[in-house]
């Protein structure tokens, strides 16, 4: 049974179950107002749906007295991903109960 656990990271609310889990794709700050798009795989490394093409925008939050910038995907369905922007792509697993994360900094 899937069980849903409610967690904060930097003022995004991120639910997660066993079968869906979060990324979080920390980037620059001239990349804020950017697009990354995470695009599920199948374990080869093909697209593995083409409905299964997520988007998120990359915005700036303070964190104490400094900012970071990142893409938030508060909820996935558990597999490979790709994920890529306008400058970066990589490649990434999310877990279920699990936030990712990929850094661009």
């Amino acid at each position: 049974m899937d069980y849903l656990k409610r967690v904060e990271i930097e003022g995004v609310i991120i639910g997660r179950d066993d079968s869906m889990g979060a990324l979080v794709v920390y980037a620059k700050e001239g990349m804020r107002g950017g697009t990354v798009n995470a695009t599920l795989r199948d374990s080869g490394g093909v697209r593995a749906n083409t409905l299964a093409e997520y988007k998120a925008n990359i915005v700036g939050r303070k964190v104490n007295d400094d900012f970071v910038f990142a893409a938030v995907f508060p909820r996935l369905p558990t597999g490979f991903y790709r994920a890529t922007g306008r400058y970066k792509d990589d490649e990434v697993t999310v877990f279920g109960g699990e936030v990712a994360e990929v850094d661009w900094r």
